[in-house]
């Protein structure tokens, strides 16, 4: 069964990373509100739904993408419809 806290508005006790220590950080100096709850690994936009549910929301997974020279890059879209969109 996939995990889902109950929604917080309140930061992590933990960080993961360093990016998410900053995010949060300039949430609270711009006093900017959030919601967030704490979940298993969201691996397919099946998962994704539970959160969007709880969350009263709609998430989108985004993949970037580039060709091998690295002089063309694509942003892929995904919502928990399953609809695809390529910008």
């Amino acid at each position: 069964m996939f995990y889902i806290s109950e929604i917080t508005t309140s930061e992590p006790q933990e960080y993961k990373n360093l990016l998410q220590k900053e995010t949060y950080n300039a949430l609270a100096q711009l006093k900017i509100p959030f919601e967030r709850v704490d979940t298993d690994e969201a691996v397919t936009m099946n998962d994704c739904v539970l959160i969007d549910q709880k969350l009263n929301m709609k998430m989108v997974k985004t993949l970037f993408l580039c060709n091998r020279k690295k002089t063309i890059l694509w942003m892929q879209r995904w919502d928990n419809n399953s609809t695809y969109s390529c910008i």
